[in-house]
């Protein structure tokens, strides 16, 4: 079926969820364990020019450190 204005919507969450499955199961392979902190804003670096994130609407962020370097795992079976 061809993209129209009328399934342009529907057409994009299909793209969204099709991306979101492709990064689940690229960051699946990495081995890591951490304690994530629920926050509601953040700097993205931080320095003297600084860009800040604001969750919406009650929304949180979740903000890991790692304290090791990311390392792919073995191949699932």
């Amino acid at each position: 079926r061809s993209l129209s204005k009328e399934n342009y919507h529907l057409w994009m969450h299909e793209m969204l969820y099709i991306e979101e499955m492709a990064q689940k199961g690229y960051i699946s392979r990495f081995n890591v364990t951490t304690s994530l902190q629920m926050v509601n804003r953040y700097l993205l670096m931080p320095s003297t020019v600084s860009t800040a994130k604001y969750a919406q609407s009650g929304e949180l962020f979740a903000r890991l450190k790692l304290e090791d370097d990311l390392s792919e795992d073995s191949m699932a079976r």
